[in-house]
């Protein structure tokens, strides 16, 4: 049974881009305030990088930079402790806060084996992405000329089977 070699190859996409995404950072819940002032203060390595405030009966407010929207105002986004506040009038639209929810953005810590510029990281980083990339394209090519017969592979279960023949033909002398 022949193997569907797409499978194959987009299990090596996986394995070797679904990392790749996950050290570009993520925003995660941080924590829940619901008690005024609004203030959070994020672990060390980690900044708030969003803010929900939940008003009203169904109102969320969602901010990911600093700004007023004319009825409540964040400010800290970015940085290690947010503030949340209601900037308007204590009239409908501008409801009470109920609670606000945090977010962050947390940096692992590294350990540092050599004194190593950041443009020689970024370097080894691009470097090790474009050989992938061109790895898969080579896997996504040999898997197309696989299935419409370009090319058996190496050393066929077919092939070695095949026993080993000498045929030696002698030119007889007229």
């Amino acid at each position: 049974m022949k193997p569907r070699l797409n499978a194959i190859l987009l299990a090596i996409v996986v394995v070797f881009f679904v990392p790749l995404a996950a050290l570009a950072g993520s925003c995660s819940f941080g924590a829940k305030d619901e008690t005024p002032p609004f203030e959070y203060t994020a672990p060390q390595n980690c900044t708030v990088c969003q803010v929900i405030i939940k008003a009203g009966l169904n109102r969320n407010v969602t901010f990911t930079q600093d700004g007023d929207d004319g009825c409540y105002a964040v400010t800290g986004i970015g940085t290690q402790t947010a503030v949340a506040i209601r900037s308007g009038e204590e009239k409908p639209p501008c409801y009470d806060i109920s609670h606000v929810d945090f977010y962050v953005d947390c940096n692992t810590t590294a350990v540092t084996i050599a004194n190593v510029d950041d443009n020689v990281d970024k370097t080894i980083i691009e470097i090790a992405i474009v050989v992938i990339i061109i790895f898969v394209v080579g896997l996504v090519v040999w898997s197309v000329a696989y299935e419409r017969g370009y090319s058996t592979g190496w050393n066929t279960a077919r092939d070695a089977r095949k026993p080993f023949v000498l045929d030696i033909h002698r030119d007889e002398a007229p």
